[in-house]
This record gives structure tokens, sequence and C-alpha cells, in this order.
């Protein structure tokens, strides 16, 4: 669970550059090469591919669905307020997570938007942190049907995102008063672009996920026994052998 979350890094670096046309050619030979009988041992493989198709292509479309919400008048509002204040960025980061469900969505649009200038790249950076708070809310609203040892994998990848994005949201804090420099300022100095600026603060929060639970490896259990205490008929339910 917790190096799950580098992998999802990686489909911000993807959002970051041109994929239409590649992606177009992918799926389309994928499908060609399932339709054909001569390949019929090769199924599997090609639905793979087929599969990364359809998410490259995912991802494009998130990108230019956001191109209609930037001429809105009430954007223009979110954007001003958003471009003023840390805090707000992180706090709207959380709630952006609840209702769309996948950090990596938010870092595309947010691609989208700082490449045209409609959003600062430290604002983005703290909505991208907040979206670490976002999973723990997305648990306790979405997770009441789930209990037992389903229910403690959800809360360990919760806190181990929380913390993370917590973790850097201080960081951005500290930045904000010249104490030190923002992990964006950090990140300028090697010549890219926004876009993999963003991507790169994206894959440092999910890297930190691994280490805080490393750090946290001897309390786990106590913690999550905490946050979701075993029912008895969990443990009647637990095979003995």
């Amino acid at each position: 669970v917790a190096w799950a979350n580098p992998g999802t890094a990686m489909l911000a670096f993807l959002a970051a550059v041109n994929l239409n046309l590649a992606t177009l050619w992918l799926i389309g030979l994928a499908g060609l090469g399932l339709r054909n009988r001569k390949l019929r041992s090769a199924n599997a493989v090609l639905g793979a591919v087929l599969g990364i198709g359809f998410l490259l292509f995912g991802l494009t479309q998130l990108k230019r669905a956001a191109a209609p919400v930037q001429e809105a008048e009430w954007f223009a509002t979110i954007s001003v307020a958003l471009n003023g204040s840390l805090v707000l960025g992180f706090i709207a980061g959380a709630l952006l997570r609840v209702v769309i469900q996948s950090s990596s969505a938010i870092v595309v649009i947010l691609i989208a938007l700082c490449g045209k200038g409609l959003l600062g790249v430290e604002q983005a950076m703290m909505v991208i942190h907040g979206t670490g708070v976002g999973i723990g809310l997305s648990v306790i609203l979405l997770g009441q049907g789930l209990r037992g040892e389903a229910l403690r994998i959800s809360y360990w990848q919760a806190v181990l995102n929380a913390c993370s994005a917590s973790m850097l949201a201080a960081w951005m804090l500290f930045a904000a008063t010249d104490i030190l420099p923002s992990l964006p300022q950090v990140l300028s100095i090697a010549p890219v672009g926004i876009e993999t600026e963003l991507a790169l603060g994206f894959l440092l929060q999910m890297l930190l996920c691994p280490l805080v639970g490393w750090l946290l490896r001897g309390r786990a259990d106590r913690i999550l026994s905490t946050l979701a205490p075993e029912a008895a008929e969990d443990a009647l339910a637990r095979p003995r052998y």
C-alpha cells in the first residue's frame, strides 16, 4: 500500500507531456490486434495495452475538460481566492479529493490550469498537498461498509498520505515567512517546465508515504487497532491454520 503511492505519481508525468497522437495510435493498434485471429494467443497482453491506452486517453480528456472552466466567471473568483491564500488551497485540495476520488486526476487538472497561468505554482502545490488529507476524509465518509482488515488497510493509506502531505504543507507555510525556500523554489533550480515541477512535487509527496510507513512500522498495529478495532465476528472468521 505504501509503495503504491509513488506509482500513481507517474500519471502526472504522463499528463505533463503531449501524448495525444501516441495514445490514439496505441488504442488503434491494440484494438486491431485484438480483432486479428492470428494474435489470439496475445489477447491478454493486447488487452492490457488497450487499457493503458484508455487510461492515457482519459488523462488527455481531463486536460481538455479544464479548458472551458477557465473562462467561467465563478472560476476567476476562485482562482483569485486560491492565489491569495496557501491555507485555502490546502483545504480546497482536501475537499476536491473527496469529490473527485483521484489525486492523480486533480494533479492533471492543476497542470492544465498552471500551464495557462491561472494558478500559481505554490498555490497549486498546496492543493496537491491537501489531497493527502482528503484521502482520510474519503475513508471516513465512504468507508462505512468496510470492516476488519479492509478498513485497516484503508486507514493505513489515509495515515501515510495525511502525514506526508502535512509535512510538505508545513514546509510551504514556513517558506511563506521567508525562513527557508519553498518546494517550488527548490524545484525551479532544474531547467524544467511548470507542469514537470508539479509532477515532481506530487512524486515527492508520494515518496514520503513509504518513508512514513517505515518510521511508523513499530506503531502500526497499535494505531490501526485504535482506528479500526477488531470485532468479535472478525476474530471468529479468521482461519487458525
